[in-house]
């Protein structure tokens, strides 16, 4: 005789091994759960989250174990987001800056030896938590920008430490932003297509020179093309 609490099969037999319904239920009620938070994060991460998604994700818990899970994350992918970019060619996919991976371009004079480049973080990097670390810096300066106050900040920090370790007297950093590859970049035949950090796909967010002097680095900023005024023709 089986008890009431024993999980059976079609023909009534117990299930060798199979737990018990109060653990069933326990463990349907935890999915129920799991699949509620992730729904709430989603809701409201995405291009136009509702009011009603806000205060759901308010709910006591919920952003924590979102955070704790690393899912409270933006879902407004390329993917299912996207449009062609306004860069110019070659035709790139348009995503929010936090969706996109970016990173730092530096290059350091050192008197007369051959200018040092480095890149952070470095393709590669391990561990990825600190390679992770560098591209939301990398993020935060992208997103920054128009921020006068603020968007220098960063560049001059990643900067100093590097002038600092390496003894440099001059150079300039930029933040680059790498674009999503279209989706018929495997039929090209050139490898640069095809690398998705090749150069079709890199583009510069902003750029800095430095300006180091005695136990400070400063950062001036360099206007884009199109933001200089043209010189006025002396008569």
């Amino acid at each position: 005789m089986t008890s009431p609490a024993s999980p059976l099969i079609g023909n009534g037999a117990t299930v060798p091994g199979a737990p018990g319904q109060a653990v069933r239920t326990t463990v349907t009620f935890l999915i129920f759960l799991h699949l509620c938070a992730l729904a709430m994060g989603v809701a409201s991460r995405n291009a136009s989250p509702s009011p009603l998604a806000f205060q759901l994700r308010a709910v006591p818990g919920v952003r924590p174990y979102l955070q704790i899970l690393a899912m409270d994350l933006s879902y407004q992918y390329q993917i299912s987001y996207y449009q062609p970019a306004r860069v110019g060619p070659p035709a790139l996919l348009e995503a929010a800056p936090e969706d996109t991976d970016h990173f730092f371009e530096l290059e350091l004079g050192r008197g007369e030896e051959p200018p040092l480049r480095v890149r952070l973080p470095a393709r590669g990097m391990q561990p990825p938590l600190r390679r992770k670390r560098y591209q939301r810096l990398a993020v935060n300066t992208a997103m920054l920008v128009e921020d006068d106050t603020l968007a220098g900040l960063i560049p001059r920090a990643v900067a100093a430490r590097l002038v600092y370790e390496t003894s440099a007297d001059s150079g300039r950093i930029a933040c680059r932003r790498v674009y999503p590859r279209p989706m018929d970049a495997w039929e090209a035949n050139n490898p640069q297509a095809v690398d998705p950090y090749g150069p079709a796909y890199l583009r510069t967010v902003v750029e800095y020179d430095l300006i180091v002097q005695p136990g400070q680095v400063e950062v001036l900023k360099r206007e884009a093309a199109q933001d200089v005024a043209p010189a006025s023709e002396e008569r």
